[in-house]
Order: C-alpha cells, then sequence, then structure tokens
C-alpha cells in the first residue's frame, strides 16, 4: 500500500507487509524497486531531488535523505539512517546499520559498503567515493577523514588475514616489496625518493657496529609441522641492540624490520670493503718494500 501523494512515480514496485512512506514532491521519482517486511521508510523525506533507478530491500532505507538518490541497491535495515541532504548514487550498500553514522549533507558515490554497522562508529561528515568496504567498522582514520579510492576489509577485532591465491603466483618483471603499516593496518609500497624524506645522513660506523653485533640465526617455527629450517634474527636480540629494527606487539618484541637491513648490510660490506682496500694497499707497500730489500741484498 503506497501512503501519500507522489510524483512522476513511473515504474515503481512496492512490495510490503505493512504500510510504505515513499518518495512525495515535484523530484523526480521513476524506475525503482522498494521490498519491505515491515515499515517501509525508503527515501521518505525525498521532496525536491532525484529519487531514481534504485532497488531497495530491507527497512528504514535512508529515511531522512531528501537529496539526489539514484542507481543504488540498498539491503537491510536503518541504511544511512542519519544523512540528509547528500548525494547518494551508484553504489551497493548491504548489512545492517550500515553508514548508519555518516551524517547530513555527506555524499556516498561509486561506493560497495558491505557488513554490519559498517562504516564510522560515530557522527561523520566524511564524504566516500570509490570505496570498497566489507566490515570496516571501528577502523582506524575513518571516523573524520572523507574516503577517496581506497579499500577496506575487516576491523581492529580481526587477527589474521589469509589470501590463498597469492601462494600460487609467480610476479615477474619490474616489481616492488608490499609493506604493512602495524599502526593502521595499510598495505603499500615504501617510497624512497629523497622528496618524501628529511634528515638524511649516511649511516655511521657505530650504527655498523651494533648491527654487526645482531646474532643470525637459524630456526623453525613452533607451528610449523613440517619444520622448515629457516634463517633470520630473533627480535629480542634486536631488542636488546638495536630496537630501531625492531617491531613490537603490545609493548614486547615481535618482529624485526628485514627492509632495514639491506641498507645497514650495505654499510656493514662498504666499511668492510674499506677495511680489505686498506690492508691490501698496506700489504703492496709492504711487498714493495720488501723487493727493494731483497734487490739491495743480492
Amino acid at each position: 500500500m503506497i501512503l501519500g501523494a507522489t510524483y512522476n512515480l513511473a515504474g515503481l514496485t512496492v512490495v510490503s507487509s505493512k504500510r510504505a512512506l515513499l518518495p512525495m514532491g515535484p523530484g523526480v521519482n521513476r524506475q525503482n524497486l522498494i521490498v519491505s517486511a515491515g515499515d517501509c521508510h525508503s527515501w521518505s523525506a525525498s521532496t525536491s531531488n532525484s529519487f531514481a533507478y534504485n532497488t531497495s530491500v530491507g527497512r528504514t532505507i535512508m529515511p531522512n535523505h531528501s537529496g539526489v538518490g539514484t542507481n543504488n541497491v540498498c539491503i537491510g535495515s536503518a541504511v544511512l539512517g542519519a544523512i540528509t541532504t547528500g548525494s547518494v548514487t551508484n553504489n551497493v550498500l548491504i548489512g545492517n546499520n550500515v553508514l548508519a553514522k555518516t551524517t547530513a549533507g555527506a555524499t556516498v558515490t561509486d561506493s560497495i559498503v558491505i557488513g554490519q554497522s559498517t562504516g564510522p562508529t560515530s557522527n561523520s561528515n566524511a564524504s566516500l567515493t570509490n570505496c570498497i568496504m566489507i566490515g570496516a567498522y571501528n577502523s582506524t582514520g575513518l571516523e573524520t577523514a572523507s574516503q577517496l579510492n581506497r579499500i577496506r576489509i575487516g576491523n581492529n577485532g580481526h587477527t589474521t588475514l589469509f589470501i590463498p591465491a597469492a601462494k600460487n603466483t609467480n610476479i615477474s618483471g619490474s616489481t616492488s616489496w608490499l609493506y604493512v603499516n602495524t599502526s593502521t593496518g595499510q598495505i603499500g609500497t615504501v617510497a624512497s625518493s629523497q622528496r618524501y624524506k628529511e634528515n638524511i645522513v649516511e649511516i655511521s660506523d657505530e650504527d655498523v657496529n651494533v648491527f654487526d653485533s645482531l646474532i643470525p640465526s637459524k630456526y623453525n617455527y613452533k607451528e610449523d609441522t613440517q619444520k622448515e629450517l629457516c634463517y633470520g634474527f630473533i627480535s629480542e636480540d634486536a631488542d636488546a641492540k638495536m630496537p630501531t629494527v625492531c617491531l613490537y606487539k603490545n609493548d614486547e618484541p615481535e618482529s624485526v624490520k628485514y627492509q632495514h637491513m639491506i641498507s645497514l648490510l650495505a654499510a656493514s660490506n662498504k666499511k668492510l670493503r674499506g677495511r680489505v682496500s686498506d690492508l691490501e694497499n698496506k700489504n703492496a707497500e709492504l711487498e714493495a718494500r720488501l723487493a727493494r730489500l731483497e734487490a739491495l741484498l743480492l
């Protein structure tokens, strides 16, 4: 049953077991599908702008929205419950309380959001553009900053990540290592250009001496049933001697920053080559002196 006057409501299909509150006013409202098992408040406050080409399945889909809402698929309950005037276009929003705290005039465009309570955990006007968010509630940086061209999967409660297909893929050609920011969970490459750096100084002999005191070890991991032999460093040793190359979890040594080891190894090798060169020069000088002495004796 449709309650209230509507305008240009061409192509609308409504299936509801109770009442249905739909867009009213002079806006363009057409080609929408709304399915609800309860009170259907889909875009019920849309009084002036376009509401077209949407599919809404659930209860209370954008009940306070009076802005533009086109080409969306919304499935769940209380989807975008606080948004009012912003543009909501070309999205797939699935789950209960999806982006429920995205408020006022925030825009949500070209995004896929899936999961219970996915989105900021406190009211935010931050916009979402060309993003994929799956189960990403209570994520660092999500509360106030607008999200643009980002993919967020999981939340701070997740502890383990598996990507099985990665182990079946060999990459050739020009490649770069991927790193994980253990504070935010962000994955990416590390920039090496001086444009991104400051306080650039050469690694000192003191740094090299401390690095050389680290003990290279071989071992296997306790949980590895194959007992594969591995080579590396022990984080407790790094913590005691060179904390700057140690990674911590809950204030305990957890791992080692192996990407830093490359530069330290290069510096150590450079120092060693310098010592070898000095010894070679001294040896050449001694051989020359010996040759002169032998010439005098003969």
